[in-house]
């Protein structure tokens, strides 16, 4: 009998040990916990025009209804796609580190 409850509680405790990893993950199941991984990879994009670069950062404005710049650091493993000089419009992708914006990629938009 010993023998039986004590095969019983380690066989819980295995069982019991990943759930409660389980829970402790956004949303409780493991695609929640791969969607919140995902998205920390992707980062963000955003596109404009650009106002000023340089080998270390560039600066775009954004035009809408809340007009504002936005300025990225830039690096030697940023992915420029097209011209990107003052004047043309770009679309950036990026990441947050800490309250900078770092720039991963740079396409420049065509103009007809």
């Amino acid at each position: 009998m010993r023998t039986t409850l004590a095969v019983l509680m380690v066989a819980g405790s295995l069982t019991a040990a990943p759930l409660a990893a389980l829970a402790g993950t956004p949303g409780g199941t493991p695609a929640a916990a791969a969607k919140t991984a995902k998205a920390a990879q992707s980062g963000h994009a955003t596109s404009g025009t650009v106002k000023s670069i340089s080998d270390t950062s560039l600066v775009l404005t954004k035009s809408g209804k809340k007009h504002h710049e936005m300025t990225f650091q830039l690096d030697k493993s940023v992915q420029k796609d097209g011209a990107v000089a003052v004047g043309s419009h770009v679309s950036i992708r990026y990441r947050d580190d800490g309250n900078k914006h770092v720039a991963t990629a740079i396409t420049a938009q065509e103009t007809a």
